[in-house]
């Protein structure tokens, strides 16, 4: 129609014989937002709620045959403010919102809405819009959805991923497991212990480690290893070898005050213990 005027204008003449010369411009013009519009608003989404679903249907929402006569474009922000504010008084805990074919170019106003709401929405459908196509990756496009709605479940009929999120702030609070040098399966068992490895140690620095063969059983076993480039192992059976391989070693000064001790089974004949610390090789020391 407004073409038509432009091209009639141009052979049209003032009474002054000047052309008419008529200036038409596309455009779409604001819907005036009454409390008359927002009656029929509500009334349409009166029909296109679903109660036992707790959603709202308003796809194509301008072309209701209610609103036939009235314009009512979503996709203008006094339009979709009116119907947020619609939502948000009859039905705040709404779960499903469908904005399908809408024209819609923007979010804004929805993501503003539901994120000051308490209920969480878990599902939105939103294709036929121009707010989606934006995004040059669909993966980008629901990342940004998910940022607005951290709760939603299901986007445009697909299921999404579930979402894992870490709550720093909520894991600095939570206590700090205790951290101790030892574990001791056994107070009593530890005496013995401690007792023991003082004498092992004792003897074993000192320069007849022959005296260790109190420690061995007579089937006993040995095995060492270093770590090292080229990982040297070391296993002998019977006290006797026991000792003599332990012998092989050069002389040692083990520092006591780093030892760490861990007793994790003890029983009146058996008991398991792992020691850790440090020692000094003297036999290098006088060498260098």
């Amino acid at each position: 129609m407004a073409g038509r005027i432009q091209q009639l204008g141009r052979s049209a003449r003032l009474s002054n014989g000047f052309l008419l010369m008529p200036r038409v411009r596309s455009g779409i013009p604001l819907a005036v937002v009454d409390d008359n519009l927002k009656l029929k608003m509500k009334n349409v989404m009166a029909k296109r709620y679903n109660v036992e679903t707790k959603a709202f249907n308003l796809t194509r929402f301008y072309a209701d045959h209610d609103l036939k006569l009235t314009f009512c474009p979503l996709f203008q922000d006094n339009v979709m403010s009116a119907a947020l504010d619609i939502i948000f008084e009859n039905v705040p805990d709404l779960m499903s919102l469908n904005l399908n074919d809408n024209s819609l170019r923007t979010l804004a106003l929805t993501f503003d809405a539901f994120g000051t709401s308490p209920d969480p929405l878990f599902e939105l459908v939103l294709p036929q819009n121009s707010c989606g196509s934006r995004h040059m990756e669909y993966g980008n496009f629901v990342r940004k959805i998910r940022e607005k709605f951290p709760k939603l479940q299901k986007l445009n009929g697909v299921i999404l991923d579930p979402q894992v999120n870490l709550d720093l702030r909520q894991e600095a609070m939570l206590p700090i497991a205790k951290v101790k040098n030892s574990f001791i399966c056994n107070s009593d068992g530890a005496k013995v212990v401690r007792q023991f490895i003082d004498q092992y140690f004792s003897i074993f620095d000192s320069e007849n480690r022959q005296l260790l063969l109190d420690a061995y059983y007579v089937d006993a076993m040995l095995s060492i290893s270093t770590p090292s480039a080229h990982q040297v192992g070391i296993c002998k059976n019977g006290r006797l070898d026991c000792v003599a391989a332990l012998k092989e070693f050069p002389r040692t000064v083990h520092e006591g005050r780093t030892f760490t001790v861990d007793l994790t089974y003890c029983t009146t004949q058996m008991m398991k213990f792992t020691v850790t610390g440090l020692f000094k090789d003297i036999d290098d020391d006088q060498q260098s």
